[in-house]
C-alpha cells in the first residue's frame, strides 16, 4: 500500500512522499503527479489580490498540469466551486474547519477522476487536536489545523494509495509534534 504526503508546514511548503511499496508500486509512484496549492481565503480587502482578481490565475495551471493529485490549503466553500466549475475531471473531498461543513477555510482533497477512483474517506476531515472528530483546536496552536485523506485506487492498474492533506501550525511546537503523532497513529 501506497502512501502519500501532501504537507504544510508554517509558510514554508514542504512535500514529502513516503511511499512504502513493491517493484510494480514504485513504477506506478512514478506516473503520480501531485500539486500542492495555498489557495488563499477570498479576502475583500487584499486589492489588487483578491479572489476575483487571481482566481483564473489558480485555476489555469492546475488545467495545464493536470495533477492526479490536489492538497489546496486556505479555500473557502465558494473558492472550491469555482476550481470545481474549472475543473471538471476532478472531484474533491473535505470539510470547513470552522464547522466541519461548509463554514471556514478548507484543505481539500482534489483527485482526477479519469484517473482514479475513491474507495474510502470513513471521515475524510479530522481535527489536528485532541478531539480529532469534531471542529476544535488544542496545545499550543493558534488555529484549528485539519487533515483530509482518502484511499484510492489507480482505475489503470487496480493499485491502492492514501493521500493525506495537511497544514501543520504556525506557531505551536507541541502542536506539530502533537498533530504528527496523531496522523501517524490514526487507524483508516
Amino acid at each position: 500500500m501506497k502512501t502519500f504526503w501532501v504537507s504544510f508546514l508554517g509558510i514554508f511548503i514542504t512535500t514529502a512522499f513516503t511511499l512504502t511499496c513493491s517493484e510494480k508500486s514504485l513504477a506506478q509512484a512514478q506516473k503520480i503527479r501531485a500539486m500542492t496549492y495555498n489557495i488563499r481565503y477570498d479576502n475583500p480587502d487584499d486589492a489588487p489580490n483578491n479572489w476575483d482578481n487571481r482566481k483564473a490565475r489558480v485555476a489555469n495551471p492546475i488545467a495545464f498540469y493536470e495533477p492526479t493529485f490536489l492538497g489546496t490549503q486556505e479555500a473557502l466553500f465558494h473558492q472550491l466551486g469555482y476550481l470545481d466549475q474549472q475543473l471538471p475531471n476532478y472531484k474533491w473531498i473535505g470539510k470547513g474547519r470552522t464547522n466541519g461543513e461548509k463554514d471556514g477555510e478548507f484543505w481539500a482533497l482534489f483527485y482526477d477522476s479519469r484517473k482514479v477512483k475513491l474507495v474510502a474517506q470513513t471521515d475524510s476531515t479530522i481535527w489536528l487536536s485532541q478531539t480529532p472528530s469534531v471542529p476544535s483546536k488544542s496545545w499550543d496552536a493558534a488555529l484549528p489545523r485539519i487533515l483530509t485523506w482518502g484511499k484510492f485506487r489507480f482505475k489503470k492498474d487496480g493499485e491502492e494509495i492514501y493521500i493525506f492533506n495537511t497544514y501543520f501550525d504556525h506557531v505551536g511546537d507541541t502542536a506539530r509534534t502533537k498533530s504528527a503523532k496523531l496522523i501517524l497513529n490514526n487507524d483508516r
